[in-house]
């Protein structure tokens, strides 16, 4: 009975220490520059697998405590050009399963871009990594692959969006060639679940490369199928702030979106916000010259943007103006060719406030 409790023991105790100095032996092991080059390597050829196109990793660094780091993370779309470089990404780790995925606890994202481009095709070069992803021949059963990330802070990226054509406009943003540049902010409940993104971005910053700034950005978001909605949407600039409890865009798939102005619907509210016509002119360069304000504005607006219907609840302007309205706007963003449609429900003015409006206009 001695001679067995003693072999139960001296078992007991390789076990104990087995189990006290294997991840040790292991978090060693990792550390070593050899371990982690191979996993670098082996990384990105899983990744390079699943999304069929090449992924480069400059350095990886793993740790039990830290989570993982990625240095000169890049990569291709399908035409071979670059669709995503990082140049620090890091990661806390949270959990993976089958049916949940892959979650995160934190992470952030240190200087980079983001290039989406127009194909030879027609299509956006991102369509093609996320229809790989997405596996549309899985069968039913299947799971789309999910990522959620509690917390994660973008610093110095820049995102681009790019058409084969482009508009160069004279002024204002040619949405044919758009760089948003030193993108900073926070995106905190992030959802991936096959093609659909859930999340909520704050203290978002960035400066379009044609002039137009935004210091702050925050809104809730749900990405589905050719959909954009925000949630109590807020933009701040330095001349104005804007204020939207809901806004959706809606095209019948992300096709639709080729032709912006024509085929994707638009439906929104303003309230309490503050409008210049300073940051209006970006969009629409024939406003440039107005140099005006309202404020107090609530409105409703729905349509296209090559037909758009505005109805203005409410909308101040000078010392001690106010007017309410319907306005219906055709042929934007050629504001030259345009036309507008007044329906003028109330209008309080007087010389000094009304001045400036019809000065502008003429």
């Amino acid at each position: 009975m001695g001679k067995v409790t003693k072999i139960l023991l001296k078992t007991l105790s390789v076990a104990i220490l087995f189990l006290i100095f294997c991840p040790i032996m292991l978090t060693l092991l990792i550390e070593l520059p050899s371990v982690q080059n191979f996993l670098v390597d082996k990384a990105a050829k899983i990744v390079s697998e699943k999304i069929g196109t090449t992924v480069a990793i400059e350095k990886l660094r793993f740790r039990f405590v830290d989570g993982l780091v990625l240095n000169g993370f890049y990569a291709e779309d399908f035409q071979h050009d670059t669709l995503l470089y990082v140049d620090r990404l890091s990661v806390k780790f949270g959990s993976f399963n089958k049916t949940d995925g892959l979650q995160l606890r934190g992470g952030k994202v240190q200087g980079g871009h983001l290039f989406l481009h127009e194909t030879p095709e027609g299509d956006m070069n991102i369509k093609q990594v996320v229809d790989r992803l997405t596996k549309k021949d899985r069968t039913p059963k299947e799971n789309p692959f999910r990522l959620t990330i509690d917390k994660i802070r973008l610093d110095d990226f820049d995102l681009i969006i790019e058409r084969r054509e482009h508009r160069d406009p004279e002024y204002g943003i040619d949405f044919y060639d758009m760089h948003i540049n030193r993108l900073t902010g926070d995106v905190e409940n992030f959802s991936l679940a096959g093609s659909n993104v859930s999340g909520n971005v704050s203290g978002f910053s960035f400066e379009e490369h044609t002039g137009f700034a935004v210091e702050n950005f925050a809104t809730a978001f749900v990405v589905g199928k050719g959909t954009l909605e925000f949630e109590n949407l807020m933009v701040e600039t330095a001349k104005s702030r804007i204020k939207l409890p809901h806004v959706a865009l809606r095209g019948e798939d992300w096709g639709a979106y080729k032709d912006f102005i024509r085929n994707v619907k638009i439906n929104g509210q303003i309230v309490s916000s503050g409008i210049s016509t300073d940051d209006i002119a970006h969009f629409a360069p024939k406003l440039l010259p107005w140099e005006l304000s309202a404020h107090n504005v609530s409105a409703e607006v729905s349509g296209r943007v090559a037909d758009l219907r505005v109805n203005v609840r409410n909308m101040e302007f000078g010392q001690s103006s106010s007017l309410k309205g319907n306005v219906r706007l055709r042929g934007l963003p050629d504001v030259k060719r345009g036309r507008m449609t007044l329906d003028l429900q109330r209008l309080k003015t007087n010389a000094a406030d009304i001045a400036p409006v019809l000065a502008a206009i003429a």
